[in-house]
């Protein structure tokens, strides 16, 4: 499906159910400040968390997968 379609799949690692069972947060939006102990987003809307992780990016699907099994597979 990588090489097919560009996606398709994902590799769930346990951050799908944590996610539905609330171990993790997900918040649409994107950072205007952050503070000593917060988060701004945009709307203004302050949040405060243990960790912020920014999911900005995005490559080639089969260069993930080149990455993580290998060009074999990938091939």
């Amino acid at each position: 499906l990588g090489y097919t379609k560009n996606g398709g799949f994902y590799f769930d690692a346990g951050a799908c159910q944590a996610i539905i069972n609330g171990k993790i947060k997900v918040e649409q939006g994107y950072p205007i400040a952050f503070t000593e102990n917060s988060i701004v987003l945009n709307g203004d809307r302050e949040q405060q968390y243990d960790l912020v992780v920014l999911a900005t990016g995005f490559s080639n699907t089969v260069d993930s997968v080149r990455n993580i099994l290998g060009a074999e597979i990938a091939d």
